[in-house]
């Protein structure tokens, strides 16, 4: 969505799963926007040249605890794209702190509803120098991501 709204963005696109890649490939090609999108397979930065600079990170990570019970009808998701670790946050503390030490001004991120004060305890504890934490919400007025500046 980006790469159709922002006409001179250039987006370096991750993921863990092969098959997210070749959607997001597809899509990309369907909307006529591929020329704009590098796919990487990577979890996180892990296969991002360190040299690399970036204005910010966005993501929608897995954020659900490893033993929440799913309803019926995202059963067919891939784990890997819902489970977050045994709190749900542990990923989305990494891309904070790895978003901190690439050097990256802003990290805008999805979380659960339910990730709000955790979160804002870690950044204040982990994250001295931040200048601006700021959640939002969905319609259903539940908190689901947060924008991080450093």
């Amino acid at each position: 969505m980006l790469a159709i709204l922002i006409p001179n963005i250039t987006i370096i696109a991750v993921d863990i799963n092969d098959k997210a890649l070749d959607l997001a490939k597809q899509n990309a090609k369907k909307h006529n926007v591929e020329d704009k999108i590098t796919f990487i397979k990577s979890d996180l930065y892990q296969n991002i040249p360190n040299e690399s600079k970036f204005d910010m990170t966005i993501s929608n990570p897995p954020y659900i605890a490893n033993r929440f019970k799913l309803p019926k009808n995202v059963k067919f998701e891939p784990s890997n794209a819902l489970f977050g670790g045994e709190v749900g946050d542990e990923l989305l503390k990494d891309i904070i702190l790895q978003t901190k030490q690439r050097d990256i001004p802003r990290v805008l991120c999805e979380m659960g509803y339910d990730q709000k004060q955790p979160l804002t305890t870690f950044v204040k504890e982990h994250i001295k120098s931040y200048k601006k934490l700021e959640f939002y919400q969905d319609y259903d007025k539940l908190d689901r991501g947060f924008e991080l500046i450093y």
